[in-house]
């Protein structure tokens, strides 16, 4: 187009047009010709770029007052105390105030002695970890966290660790990002991770969670760039304490098995081996390897169970009576093959879901149960009892179970419907609930497995509601018998277990 065509297309509304831009108050008061697009597009002319930076900074150097020492000061003083924190301490809603001395001693040494050998996981962190003479201090606090719990100190004191362990490690992420590249920053969280899981008020689940999104980061990060700090995690542990969390307080884990799993240390591997062997391809799993392996591998499949439950099953799930449930147990003899006919649906595949995690258990039992302790064998009776009822979830809201964070769901009675007719659909899963009682009467030690007091309490909700609708066949007719479940959780030192006694004390009266 030449230049007397544009002079042409613009000259037709040149009468309109106001002079200079100036005179245009409102871009509505223009009227568009047929180059305005093209002219848009154009490069912007160099000399006219400058000019706009010339012209920003002389009204910046004019309006604005940089901040200097002596603003900063009168800000400071016109600042409540308690506002000055950044993000992410504004988070915590009461900062504890950090002593100025290190934790007792005697602590360090219970945890040490008695709480590291003891606890399921925990014990393969090296203990080098917590020998040193200069532990951070997070690490310093989680340990004595652990120990304050098995001295028995009160609940008081113990919680006031716990919360300064989690503001350490809030303010060196804050402070200096080159902790989320320790080895000692994820061993810390197992521990204030693992007794976070087991708190029993809303405040403490509000800081787990904010805590254990920053956590999870650094740990997969590290872990995905093997170095020589990636070699002093123990990721099992971490997936514990995550999965503890999740399965507790009704939340999604923060973690998936695989990255758990894929750590190249020899519990992860053999794990990883199991894992694969039982879940990914249903084959014979290796005879003869380590607790902590088979246990490991057991706690991806609840992570899975309680992924199942909490993403596939909720969509499937329908308080309506006239509506048949979708079906979740196996046939006897139905096998694991799975045929490419049958059509893609939500029941299908949360039938098929369901049907793996089912032989998945099948395998790991025939093959490590036999020789497994006591507090495993808890961990696998619960599994069971949490797949063949995945609205176990709302069991606890219907007890009047405290705290429950706020979140989407079916209303309470809706609840109440769903979990009744699981329950009449699945009359294994009372039995289940009877033989985790069973196994945890043989638990004699100072700590007990962290899993214990969760699948204790659930089972003795599912009991509850099963002595309710009078489907329990083995005489157990009267809810008198949840005083048994009581006195077991009160056996425990976990922080929740004082709050979960006094619950299913009051739905036995």
């Amino acid at each position: 187009m030449t230049q007397a065509d544009d002079a042409d297309a613009d000259g037709e509304h040149s009468s309109t047009q106001p002079s200079s831009r100036d005179d245009c108050s409102w871009p509505v008061e223009r009227v568009p010709a047929r180059l305005d697009a093209e002219r848009a597009h154009r490069p912007l002319d160099l000399g006219f770029v400058q000019s706009f930076r010339h012209a920003i900074l002389s009204v910046a150097a004019h309006d604005v007052e940089y901040l200097n020492d002596t603003t900063e000061n009168i800000i400071r003083a016109s600042r409540p105390r308690n506002l000055d924190t950044y993000y992410p301490l504004t988070l915590a809603k009461d900062l504890p105030q950090l002593p100025l001395e290190p934790p007792p001693r005697t602590l360090l040494d219970a945890f040490r002695i008695k709480g590291h050998p003891n606890l399921p996981l925990i014990h393969h962190i090296p203990i080098r970890s917590f020998s040193s003479a200069n532990l951070p201090g997070y690490l310093a606090y989680a340990m004595a966290t652990i120990g304050a719990m098995i001295l028995s100190e009160s609940p008081t004191a113990t919680d006031s660790l716990w919360s300064t362990g989690n503001t350490l490690i809030a303010s060196a992420l804050e402070v200096d990002n080159r902790e989320a590249r320790k080895a000692d920053l994820i061993n810390a969280w197992a521990l204030l991770g693992t007794y976070g899981a087991l708190c029993a008020d809303a405040e403490s689940w509000q800081q787990t969670n904010t805590n254990q999104g920053y956590i999870s980061t650094a740990a997969r990060r590290l872990c995905n760039n093997p170095t020589s700090e990636a070699d002093g995690i123990v990721m099992p542990a971490f997936l514990l304490a995550d999965v503890l969390r999740a399965v507790h307080y009704g939340d999604p884990l923060t973690v998936s098995t695989l990255e758990c799993l894929t750590q190249p240390n020899q519990v992860s591997l053999a794990s990883l081996s199991i894992y694969k062997a039982q879940v990914l391809e249903h084959g014979s799993l290796p005879p003869e390897i380590a607790e902590s392996s088979s246990l490991t591998a057991l706690v991806a499949i609840l992570a899975d169970i309680h992924t199942f439950a909490h993403v596939l099953y909720p969509l499937s799930a329908t308080p309506d009576p006239a509506v048949p449930p979708t079906p979740r147990s196996q046939p006897s003899g139905l096998g694991t093959s799975y045929s490419s006919y049958i059509p893609f649906s939500l029941p299908n595949e949360t039938r098929l879901a369901s049907r793996r995690l089912h032989r998945a258990l099948e395998l790991w039992a025939t093959a490590y149960l036999p020789t497994s302790p006591p507090h495993t064998a808890v961990l696998y009776y619960f599994c069971k009892m949490y797949l063949a009822l995945p609205a176990m979830q709302m069991l606890p809201s219907l007890a009047g179970y405290p705290p429950s964070l706020f979140r989407d769901g079916f209303p309470h009675e809706e609840q109440r419907v769903i979990i009744d007719a699981e329950l009449r659909d699945a009359p294994e899963a009372h039995k289940y609930a009877w033989q985790i009682l069973e196994y945890t009467a043989f638990q004699g030690l100072e700590i007990t497995s962290p899993c214990l007091p969760i699948a204790v309490f659930y089972a003795a909700l599912v009991i509850w509601r099963t002595v309710l609708l009078q489907l329990d066949s083995g005489g157990h007719g009267s809810r008198k018998v949840l005083l048994v479940f009581k006195e077991e959780l009160n056996k425990m030192c976990w922080p929740c277990c004082g709050v979960m006694a006094a619950t299913v004390e009051i739905l036995a009266s």
